[in-house]
């Protein structure tokens, strides 16, 4: 778990037989207990589904990086729409700088 109420299980996959990656974002019914180390219970998991290490390692760092962001944090929180979430990354990932 890292801090703030994110998962990242790490059932990590790799799709070689697939041609594009996924991420899942799932909100449980319930906040569950998942051992963080800031003892917050998670409301949000991310499931990543990666087509090579280094795209799961490049993953694993946005979602540590968009959940340091306080009004990343608080749209997670609002279990937004597909749409809606999709929207916020897209302006999220637009104001990086790379």
């Amino acid at each position: 778990a890292f801090n703030n109420g994110i998962a990242v299980p790490h059932a990590r996959e790799c799709l070689s037989q697939v041609p594009f990656d996924l991420v899942a974002v799932v909100f449980p019914e319930k906040p569950i207990e998942y051992g963080a180390l800031d003892e917050k219970p998670v409301e949000a998991l991310f499931f990543l589904f990666a087509t090579g290490d280094k795209i799961h390692l490049h993953f694993l760092a946005k979602i540590a990086h968009f959940s340091s962001n306080d009004k990343a944090l608080a749209m997670l929180k609002s279990r937004p729409e597909k749409g809606k979430l999709l929207e916020f990354i897209r302006e999220w990932e637009g104001k990086l700088r790379i």
